[in-house]
């Protein structure tokens, strides 16, 4: 118990470590316990790390290299990772079949960010609307997009605006 509570103030109180992740995902279930699985769900949390790129996009960037560093994600980073990522999903669900694993929430958060700059950038990829609406309908995610802040002035003078 005291390593977990340490490991919770750990990762509240700042951003998560890699290294911790994998305690807390296990913890709500979204860590597979079959080795093939646990595989194949880290293949595709690591293929969201390779778009987080998106982040600073979004949160950092201004001016002239938000236009510059916007145009290289869409035109030589995101489309590559997106095709592999869409075929990956394939018919599921989620990306490892009925029940959500913490790659869903790593693919979603970059996805969802994309989305706010690019609102077309899945209309080629339709199933990925799909995949995102079943994440938005888990329990808690849904009461978290309802809650949480809106990110404004992306590319100009980018911050977090709150819902009333």
């Amino acid at each position: 118990k005291n390593s977990w509570n340490h490991c919770m103030s750990f990762v509240l109180g700042t951003r998560p470590k890699s290294s911790i992740l994998p305690y807390v995902w296990k913890v709500p279930g979204f860590y597979p316990s079959d080795p093939l699985d646990l595989a194949y769900c880290d293949m595709i949390h690591e293929t969201a790390q390779d778009i987080a790129a998106i982040n600073p996009i979004v949160n950092v960037w201004v001016d002239d290299v938000f236009k510059q560093k916007k145009s290289d994600y869409f035109e030589n980073i995101l489309p590559s990772k997106l095709s592999a990522l869409y075929e990956l999903l394939g018919d599921k669900k989620f990306f490892c079949g009925d029940l959500a694993t913490y790659c869903d929430f790593n693919v979603y958060h970059q996805f969802d960010l994309c989305r706010l700059v690019e609102p077309t950038v899945f209309d080629k990829f339709p199933k990925i609307y799909q995949w995102m609406k079943n994440v938005e309908a888990l329990a808690g995610v849904k009461e978290y997009i309802e809650q949480r802040p809106v990110p404004v002035d992306i590319g100009t003078k980018p911050m977090l605006k709150a819902k009333l």
